[in-house]
């Protein structure tokens, strides 16, 4: 028998984001020397972008409709989505009606209840525990070149007589502008500060308002920079990272970087308690609010630099980086269970 067929269907652009884009392809990376992978993406030229020279093959298309159909197309055994929505037909689609296995790599996705498989990074889920679905820290999707950041470099980048190093990655997209809302918030912190404003690939705002944001700030050093191969060259040398809640905050854990978390919906505090009861990450408030919670936050890390390095050191085993080999085995079974189902005479691609 040959290798099974499965087949990722990811939505992202630079207006809903590209964590599930970047999320799919480590998943995607990790199957491809044992399946047939192909990848399917709803989305723009920024997210089509960073699925360009992988060694298999992928498909951007506009809509939903053409989105299952090209699913549909590539005969999968089973599918991964990664996507906060999916119609009904469309998900039917993707199914078979429920006969082919889907998994889901995004724990807000709004048809779990009809996944059979979820891959979530949290010990809990409002939906959850359910039968198949993996849920913890060890589900928790990390890209090959996050690596833990060792202890002598932690203490240099918290050295006392240097400006607390702070990077702030509000995803590769950051449609509402929230680097600029919190670089602006930075400036009632009262001590100097290095603060690397990190872009992602699908960054659209204006530069030259951005630039004007940070020159505003005569007190603290702002650094932007545009990076997407490089951003853990940068966070490595960082002493608290200002994050959005999503995938970078398990990697943040993985690599040993403490993280201030600022969640578009409280009500989604559960992805990143883990991380907060372990001492590893901090809730840093609502991102709907004024973000006055943000400074004081750092204020208070920037004055207890030893509480930093216990939170560098609290996240050691939280994240072992091995989700998403750990998602290509349970995907392979899914796929090749599939595939002894399959009629005779269809095959299996090689």
């Amino acid at each position: 028998m040959g290798r099974p067929r499965i087949t990722l269907l990811c939505r992202g652009s630079t207006r809903v984001g590209l964590g599930h884009v970047m999320r799919t392809r480590t998943v995607a990376d990790a199957l491809e020397s044992r399946a047939v992978v192909r990848v399917v993406l709803i989305g723009d030229e920024a997210a089509a972008s960073l699925l360009r020279d992988r060694p298999w093959p992928s498909l951007r298309v506009d809509s939903e409709a053409a989105a299952a159909s090209a699913v549909t197309s590539t005969r999968p055994h089973a599918v991964t989505v990664d996507l906060t929505t999916l119609t009904a037909s469309a998900f039917d689609e993707v199914s078979d009606d429920g006969r082919r296995p889907v998994a889901s790599l995004s724990p807000v996705f709004d048809r779990l209840d009809e996944v059979p498989v979820l891959f979530h990074r949290a010990t809990r889920h409002p939906l959850g525990p359910r039968p198949g679905w993996r849920m913890g820290p060890d589900w928790a999707v990390v890209r090959p070149e996050v690596a833990a950041i060792p202890e002598a470099s932690f203490r240099a980048a918290i050295a006392p007589d240097r400006p607390l190093p702070v990077a702030v990655c509000m995803g590769g997209g950051d449609a509402p502008n929230l680097t600029r809302r919190v670089i602006e918030r930075l400036r009632a912190f009262d001590r100097p500060l290095l603060v690397w404003a990190l872009l992602g690939e699908g960054y659209r705002h204006s530069f030259d308002e951005l630039e004007r944001a940070a020159r505003a700030d005569r007190r603290h050093e702002v650094i932007l920079a545009r990076t997407t191969h490089s951003m853990w060259h940068v966070l490595r040398g960082c002493a608290v990272a200002v994050l959005a809640g999503g995938t970078v905050t398990y990697e943040a854990a993985a690599a040993g970087l403490p993280s201030v978390n600022l969640l578009a919906d409280p009500a989604q505090a559960y992805l990143i308690e883990d991380l907060v009861a372990a001492g590893a990450a901090f809730h840093g408030g609502s991102l709907e609010g004024d973000l006055s919670a943000l400074p004081r936050i750092l204020e208070r890390l920037d004055a207890d630099r030893d509480g930093l390095l216990a939170a560098h050191r609290a996240a050691r085993g939280l994240v072992d980086g091995r989700a998403a080999h750990r998602i290509a085995d349970a995907m392979l079974d899914l796929a090749a269970r599939a595939a002894m189902a399959e009629p005779a005479g269809q095959g299996v691609a090689a």
